[in-house]
């Protein structure tokens, strides 16, 4: 029999790139299948199918270079029209490509999953996919936002949710003519009585700043992540209900006038 190149080729060569074909094409299947479930809990179903096609065709296409080398074809011209075309498709297609590579990065470091709210520059939200080329976000308005890998490979990445416990700063001022001490005795008790506020770390009240209206101080707190909204909501409210029981005053900031009687009769 002739090869597409004009090389004769034997029954066994045929019957050899035949084996070699199936044997790649198991092999395919296998690696793809064994690569999909190592991915399927970093990634989504759609992006792991995406996945899963390219290694398998990945590895088709190399089994198909090598049955055909077998077979006695001269891979020369294939493999040089191959290159320039596959050098046009690189030129074309090079921010996707940075964008496959830079989401293959973020798989190994994993900074983050879905579910996770995270932060990157001025965008907060919920990761709803983790993409071949890009990451999809729901912000807290329900905005969908989609970052690319390379974008997010480059910036700081702030994962609000990846721990168990979160702190909490409430930040209160506290009028001059009080006496600090009890203010603070007294927000130390609100937070140990509130039943969402961990005991360990246990919570602190920090002096941070004598300011023009009062003395601000912090009031921090550690408790899990799933009870930010409950805690924030609820411990605002008693500090504000407790302090105006006690009759601690809460300054606003306000401005006094002094005038010059005597100045201002002689204006007039």
């Amino acid at each position: 029999m002739e090869g597409i190149l004009g090389k004769s080729v034997t029954i066994s060569q045929i019957a050899l790139g035949i084996f070699y074909l199936v044997v790649g094409i198991v092999l395919a299947i296998l690696f793809s299948r064994l690569i999909s479930k190592v991915l399927t809990r970093k990634l989504s179903h759609r992006t792991n199918q995406t996945v899963r096609r390219l290694i398998f065709y990945l590895i088709l296409g190399i089994t198909v270079f090598f049955v055909l080398g077998v077979m006695g074809v001269n891979l020369t011209g294939l493999l040089a029209a191959g290159g320039i075309v596959g050098l046009a498709f690189a030129f074309a297609s090079q921010t996707s490509i940075s964008n496959i590579i830079s989401g293959l990065f973020l798989l190994g470091e994993r900074p983050f999953s879905i579910g996770d709210v995270i932060k990157v520059g001025d965008t907060v939200g919920i990761v709803t996919e983790l993409g071949l080329t890009s990451v999809k976000l729901r912000t807290f308005d329900n905005l969908f936002i989609r970052i690319p890998n390379e974008n997010l490979l480059k910036s700081e990445i702030t994962n609000i949710t990846r721990y168990q416990i979160r702190r909490m700063d409430v930040k209160v001022s506290i009028a001059y003519k009080e006496y600090l001490p009890r203010a603070k005795d007294l927000l130390l008790k609100i937070a140990q009585e509130h039943p969402l506020v961990l005991v360990e770390p246990a919570p602190q009240v920090i002096n941070t700043k004598l300011a023009d209206s009062g003395i601000e101080i912090i009031l921090r707190v550690w408790f899990y992540k799933t009870n930010y909204i409950p805690l924030l909501n609820d411990l605002t409210e008693k500090v504000k209900t407790r302090l105006d029981e006690a009759k601690i005053e809460i300054p606003f900031p306000h401005l006094k006038l002094y005038f010059d009687e005597e100045a201002l009769r002689k204006i007039k």
